[in-house]
């Protein structure tokens, strides 16, 4: 078995797939995190799902496809129990940033780095 198998057996990953006439045209796919978050002082789990990959035809791209596979991972991890759905994204990529924000997405953390 590979592991994506082994994610979704254990229901650990969620999957959707979005078709247009027999052919797959778009796709979700978001696994379980779980990331200690600061509370004030204390840390605490949050049970979370991360958006690993959000890919849509180019063809079909503004067209909802996209928003409606969000919406099914969003609507699936609530079901499921999960406390929220995350992401990485580019902040140079503004067109992303601004869709994922239009969709209810909020900047909680800041990744730094240093080229060697």
């Amino acid at each position: 078995m590979n592991k994506i198998e082994d994610e979704l057996q254990c229901n650990l990953a969620i999957v959707f797939v979005a078709t247009h006439k027999e052919k797959v045209i778009g796709y979700i796919y978001g696994l379980e995190s779980r990331i200690p978050e600061q509370e004030q002082i204390e840390f605490h789990e949050v049970k979370t799902i991360e958006m690993v990959d959000l890919y849509v035809d180019q063809a079909f791209q503004e067209n909802g496809v996209g928003t409606s596979l969000v919406h099914a991972l969003i609507e699936e991890a609530r079901t499921r129990g999960f406390d929220k759905v995350s992401l990485l994204v580019l902040s140079a990529n503004e067109k992303a940033v601004q869709y994922y924000e239009k969709l209810g997405f909020q900047t909680e953390a800041r990744e730094m780095s240093k080229k060697l």
